[in-house]
């Protein structure tokens, strides 16, 4: 039975949903350079703490090599130095004015990064992408 499932049946008196979650091994990757393909963009509505509301996309990575899949997040609003457009100026230039397909732009394109770890003053590590 799916999680949802599991918790869909198991409904409190008052009607809300219990909130229970298994902690489960943090799935790292070691510091260095990767390569991931881009294999799935969603958007969806996002809603900041000031109440504005604005469109945000998150971009599917898996990795090589693994069973890792990772989410890279961003505005989707377009501009060259902006998240998304520093991502899309990896593939080609950007033109002000210019309509880009996102997802003809980015799906099933491989892209390299490096990632730092780096130890905070509690010794715990913390990724840097």
């Amino acid at each position: 039975m799916s999680w949802v499932a599991q918790h869909e049946a198991a409904l409190f008196e008052d009607g809300e949903k219990p909130m229970k979650l298994k902690v489960e091994e943090t799935k790292g990757i070691d510091e260095g350079r990767h390569v991931a393909t881009i294999t799935k963009i969603t958007n969806k509505d996002v809603v900041a703490s000031s109440g504005e509301k604005f469109e945000y996309l998150d971009i599917f990575l898996s990795l090589e090599g693994t069973d890792i899949t990772m989410k890279y997040g961003c505005p989707a609003k377009l501009t060259p130095m902006g998240k998304l457009g520093r991502l899309l100026a990896c593939f080609g230039e950007l033109t002000v004015g210019e309509v880009v397909d996102i997802d003809k732009a980015l799906l099933n394109k491989k892209i390299s990064f490096i990632t730092q770890n780096k130890a905070t003053k509690d010794g715990i590590r913390e990724d840097r992408r």
